[in-house]
Parts: C-alpha cells; sequence; structure tokens
C-alpha cells in the first residue's frame, strides 16, 4: 500500500467519523472502518493527524495502539495446539482497549457486523478469560499476595463472565442495542481490575484451546447438573465451584450461570491452579489460596469442573486439597474425559458429568499409576 492510498484511507476514515459524530448518514461506515483496521495493522502506518475533537481523538488513538498490542501476539504450540499469545501485560492493555473501542467506536457509529466489530467481540470474550488465566498464574507464583488473592480471583470471573455474556449477545442478535448495558458493566469492572498484577515479563494465552463441539458438550452436561426434584428444588446445588485453571475457567463460569437461571443466588467460582513445574509431585500450587480454602466449606457441595480429564494428576492434586476442608460431597464436570487413561479406582467415588469420552492423543502421559510406582 503506498503512502498516497494510506493518507487517502486515513483521511476518508476520519471525515466518516466526524460526520457520524454529527449525526450525518455515511453510507458503509462498516466497510470504511474494515479498512481503517486493516490499515492500522498492517505495516508502520501512525495517524497523520487527528480530528479536533477529543472524543473522536480517543478513538482513532485506542484504534491504533489496539493494533499494535495485536502485532506483539504471536502464535506456539501448546499441548500439540496451537495458541496465540503474548505478555499478561500486554493482554490487559488490549482488553482494556477493546473495551474502549467497543463502546465507543463500535456501538455508535456501526451497525453491520465485520471483519473488525467480529475481532473485537471475540477479543473481548478471549482477553477476559485470560485475565482470570494471568490472576491464577500470578497467585500459584505467589506475585500476588495472599491476603489479595481471593479478592483478585473473585473480580476477575465476574470480569470474565461479562466477557463471555456480551460474545453470546453478539454471536445471536450481534449489534444489539441492549449491547450498551452489558458494556457499563464490563467497563466497571475493568475499572476494579488490577493491572498492577498483569507482569510484562510472563506470556498468557488469548485464544482458548479447541475443544470440538464445546457448547454443544456444555448443553449436554447442564441439565444433569441442574435437575429439580417434584417441587422445583435443585437436586444438586454447590456452594462453590472451583474450575481448575485453566481449561476449566470457562465451564466453571458457564455452570454458574446456568444455576442463577435457577436460583437467587449463584454458586461462587474461585479457580486454583495446578503447577505444571510440580506435576511429577501431584500437588497443586495453593498454598497461595489458604485463605479462601480455610474457610467454612464443611458439609457444603462443592463442584470440580475441568477442561478435559486426561491422566487424572491435576484432578486429584486438587481434590487432595479440597477434601481437607470436608465438604459433604465433590462432583466433577468435565468436557472431556479420556476413557483409558483416567480409569483409576481413585476417581470412581466420586460423581462425574462428562460431555464426551474420548482418547486424549496430547503431550501428558503420565498417569496417576505410572506416579504411584516412581514414588
Amino acid at each position: 500500500m503506498n503512502l498516497t492510498k494510506e493518507k487517502y484511507l486515513y483521511r476518508q476514515f476520519v471525515d466518516s467519523l466526524e460526520k457520524s459524530s454529527n449525526g450525518e448518514a455515511v453510507d458503509r461506515m462498516e466497510i470504511i472502518l474494515d479498512r481503517a483496521f486493516i490499515l492500522f495493522l498492517g505495516g508502520d502506518f501512525r495517524p497523520v493527524y487527528y480530528p479536533t475533537s477529543d472524543f473522536l481523538a480517543k478513538n482513532i488513538k485506542d484504534l491504533s495502539e489496539y493494533c499494535e498490542t495485536l502485532k506483539h501476539r504471536r502464535k506456539i504450540d501448546i499441548e500439540g495446539g496451537e495458541r496465540e499469545v503474548t505478555t499478561e501485560k500486554d493482554a490487559f492493555d488490549s482488553l482494556v482497549l477493546a473495551n474502549s473501542l467497543a463502546r465507543n467506536l463500535v456501538m455508535p457509529f456501526v451497525h453491520v457486523s465485520n471483519q473488525f466489530t467480529n475481532r473485537i467481540f471475540n477479543d473481548i470474550y478471549n482477553l477476559s478469560l485470560s485475565y482470570v488465566e494471568a490472576i491464577c498464574s500470578g497467585v500459584a507464583d505467589e506475585y500476588i499476595d495472599q491476603k489479595k488473592s481471593p479478592e483478585a480471583k473473585l473480580e476477575a470471573v465476574e470480569l470474565a463472565r461479562q466477557g463471555i455474556d456480551i460474545k453470546k449477545i453478539y454471536d445471536t442478535n450481534r449489534l444489539s442495542p441492549n449491547l450498551q448495558t452489558e458494556f457499563k458493566s464490563l467497563d466497571n469492572l475493568i475499572k476494579f481490575a488490577h493491572p498492577e498484577f498483569m507482569r510484562p515479563f510472563e506470556l498468557v494465552a488469548t485464544s482458548r484451546k479447541k475443544i470440538y463441539k464445546k457448547k454443544e458438550l456444555t448443553e449436554k452436561i447442564r441439565p444433569d447438573l441442574t435437575r429439580t426434584d417434584a417441587q422445583g428444588k435443585l437436586l444438586f446445588y454447590p456452594s462453590v465451584i472451583f474450575p481448575i485453571a485453566n481449561g476449566g475457567i470457562e465451564l466453571g463460569i458457564e455452570l454458574s450461570i446456568a444455576y442463577d437461571k435457577l436460583t437467587e443466588r449463584e454458586p461462587i467460582v474461585y479457580p486454583l491452579m495446578f503447577s505444571m513445574k510440580t506435576r511429577k509431585q501431584r500437588y497443586p500450587w495453593t498454598q497461595n489460596d489458604t485463605d479462601f480454602l480455610s474457610q467454612s466449606l464443611e458439609n457444603s457441595d462443592v463442584l470440580i469442573t475441568e477442561d478435559w480429564v486426561t491422566t487424572g494428576n491435576t484432578l486429584r492434586g486438587i481434590l487432595q486439597k479440597i477434601e481437607d476442608t470436608y465438604p459433604r460431597e465433590i462432583r466433577i464436570a468435565t468436557w472431556k474425559r479420556d476413557p483409558e487413561k483416567s480409569k483409576i479406582p481413585i476417581l470412581d467415588k466420586y460423581k462425574f458429568y462428562v460431555g464426551s469420552w474420548s482418547t486424549y492423543i496430547g503431550g501428558k502421559t503420565d498417569s496417576l499409576k505410572d506416579m504411584e510406582l516412581s514414588q
């Protein structure tokens, strides 16, 4: 793209924004925005001037900075699948910018979804979950103080829930006016987030692990977990859902939403991180969660969520810690479970809700039996 064309596209974008902000109709605004997005994302283009309006100048500055954060992302292979990653700080900055662009640029001026709006709404969904993962990692690494970890995790989960809700509305109704209210809630949650916990030296995934037919598997699990008796009372209602970070976070939030729709209160969702560095030792890195785990869970019902129970190592490590809190019952929900690697007697005492029995062919090969023999 030559310099003359770049300047023309930028001028067209600025003029269209100014007209739209003044209430004038602009034809093909979604196409103009798409072109501006590609212009900012490709090459080294920088805005040559800004509109006189502070509001519009901020939108253009946010778009330019958002595209810069996208350029910092890269793809790596994690457990046999390609994932997009960036630093925790860049991921959070990108979430803040995506939220601002959605509220102040997309919703007021764009009425037809396009490549840019798809990217923005996918990012809000992905990055809100990335924020939870970054907080969980910071707690596990003892980067986040033990006294601050419960609040940080619970607030992060609320932010992710809002990001998931926004993506669902967009997928169903595209740029529905109802999204404005949802974005106000997300904006408030971001204001109470903790950017100081985001590390510029630690990576976080900015795309989700691919789980085939994830939505369908969730819908398969949900009815069994939310069954009621003849009087409409839930047969099982967990006071706490413990997602195993990182894979179980989304399922845990989805199931908490399902319970919320059936009751006046929703379960607490508190992710627990298992250290991959200490997998062979079978113990989770939960010492920084002592303040939460030491609360009274005695005689309560608990649900653990995981994306894929493969060898069962992570699950057993978490179960050992939760059993120490003396709950009445622990149940487990997972999108997928390996029928052979996880077929271990220690897990037989727990009730499972499994979306699909699937053989795992990724990198995890150490079974619980292997670990027991090595001790």
